[in-house]
């Protein structure tokens, strides 16, 4: 389930409840599973969005001090300038982490959008994730 407090603060939870989109995708490079599940779109100008991530291996991985992910996003098939924020990142189990990615897009967001939301590492590992929705 989203967490709430991860968005802008003037956002209710019931507006969250209405542009919370379950996505529940996942793809897997290199033993790594990325998984996004629930979206929410806050307005033209946010989006904020679940994810999980499962290792088949033990990686030397610290979440307080290494990057999970490095996303590069595209609308309507157009990469985007955005600033990416990892929020409460954290370790949920043995090789599994989970998290929220705020994306603050440079420019103001379509009412409707196609995502590709792609990652060419994950945990420090070199691969390829890649992950197609709408909002």
């Amino acid at each position: 389930m989203f967490c709430f407090t991860n968005l802008n603060d003037k956002t209710s939870a019931s507006q969250i409840e209405r542009t919370l989109k379950p996505i529940n995708k996942s793809v897997i490079d290199n033993g790594i599973t990325f998984t996004i599940g629930d979206v929410v779109k806050d307005g033209h100008e946010r989006i904020g969005l679940e994810y999980h991530i499962k290792s088949e291996k033990n990686l030397k991985f610290d979440v307080t001090k290494d990057r999970i992910v490095d996303p590069d996003i595209s609308i309507n098939g157009k990469r985007i300038n955005a600033v990416f924020r990892v929020l409460n990142a954290e370790k949920i189990g043995k090789n599994q982490y989970r998290g929220v990615i705020e994306i603050l897009p440079e420019e103001e967001l379509p009412n409707h959008y196609d995502v590709k939301f792609n990652l060419d590492a994950v945990l420090n590992q070199l691969g390829q994730w890649s992950i197609n929705f709408s909002l």
